[in-house]
């Protein structure tokens, strides 16, 4: 089950009688040279108040009004800027009426916050609930009747007997042409997601269910995923279609992944082409190449290399392979020990045992 909250296109900038002009600003994160504070109420979406070192929970910046704000107007909050990751990535917007008592009133969704101004509010913050390795921008604090270039599709899944509420969303400004691509990836997401868990064997209670979706204008690979957020290469899009749904699948499995770090690197690769492989119902060119090109001397070289050792894998010894590896993995208890209690074999064993049969994919 799902459905589509509409939302798309860009804001004209503020008028000069706007009561967010009248806000005195504040944070306790330093900026960087250039991009001061006062920058996030100036009405110009090309200019951005950027803080000078990474963020943590808790961080913030708060406006504090003269008097109390229009009730019911739309407050838009333009996180990050285009082509760089400094969003949030979490982060929400709090209304006070007297500076001390906050309450929560919207949540930062694919480097946007829109929300209604609760009555008697004078006093706006926006508070950091993630970690983040990198610096963050904010480009504007407006109030705007224009529609807004997040999409959000939300749906269910059910896993367990239990049943989890899950949305994915993406901000189309100055891509509004890729909405089709969204269109696809949400259409699979809520198929997708307890597939992954499944496969995975990822905690039920702690992987992410609310996922972004941003982009780039180029990269030099297809996409990348981080947290709960994948980036995609704008250009690549445009230019594979085709290669849409192969590109989500393998980024959507690194978000449920969430591994705490990055080893073993060609496991967590590896997989992530497995379910590619797996997982896509469309059998695309990508599938039809790989399956064509397999190179046995490389069952740990990562992607697909270890994709197909991994298949390779389940198919002579008939058990499940992925899932009781990730879960090592997942744990941060992972040693090459766990193949020989799957298999009966030391990891050195397998891949050479793997490289000498001569397997191929039954088409």
């Amino acid at each position: 089950m799902r459905y589509l909250i509409p939302i798309i296109t860009l804001i004209p900038a503020l008028a000069t009688a706007s009561p967010i002009g009248k806000a005195k600003i504040s944070s306790n994160l330093p900026a960087k040279d250039g991009h001061a504070l006062e920058l996030i109420t100036d009405g110009k979406l090309d200019t951005y108040y950027q803080t000078k070192g990474k963020t943590k929970p808790g961080d913030w910046i708060q406006l504090s009004f003269p008097e109390a704000l229009p009730t019911g107007k739309n407050l838009r909050v333009h996180t990050g800027i285009s082509g760089s990751e400094d969003f949030f990535n979490g982060a929400v917007l709090e209304a006070s009426s007297d500076g001390n008592s906050w309450k929560k009133i919207a949540v930062e969704r694919a480097a946007l916050i829109d929300s209604k101004i609760p009555a008697n509010t004078t006093h706006l913050r926006l508070l950091a609930t993630e970690a983040n390795g990198h610096h963050i921008a904010v480009r504007e604090i407006e109030f705007t009747d224009a529609a807004s270039p997040v999409l959000i599709q939300k749906g269910t899944a059910t896993l367990e007997g239990k049943t989890f509420q899950l949305s994915l969303a993406t901000n189309l400004e100055g891509n509004e042409d890729l909405k089709p691509r969204f269109d696809e990836m949400a259409a699979l997401y809520f198929d997708l997601w307890p597939q992954l868990v499944s496969i995975l064997g990822s905690p039920l209670d702690d992987t992410y269910v609310d996922v972004d979706i941003h982009y780039r204008a180029s990269m030099k690979y297809p996409a990348y995923a981080d947290k709960s957020y994948i980036v995609i290469s704008a250009d690549h899009l445009r230019k594979n279609k085709a290669d849409t749904i192969g590109v989500f699948v393998h980024e959507l499995t690194h978000v449920i992944q969430h591994y705490p770090n990055y080893k073993p690197h060609w496991f967590i690769e590896g997989v992530a082409d497995y379910t590619r492989y797996k997982l896509n119902p469309v059998e695309d060119n990508w599938k039809k190449r790989h399956r064509a090109n397999i190179d046995l001397n490389k069952p740990l070289g990562a992607y697909w290399s270890s994709a197909a050792f991994l298949l390779y894998l389940e198919e002579t010894y008939k058990k499940e392979i992925v899932k009781p590896v990730s879960i090592e993995v997942r744990n941060g208890t992972y040693t090459d020990d766990i193949w020989k209690k799957i298999t009966g074999k030391e990891l050195k064993q397998l891949t050479e045992e793997y490289k000498n049969s001569g397997w191929k994919i039954q088409s």
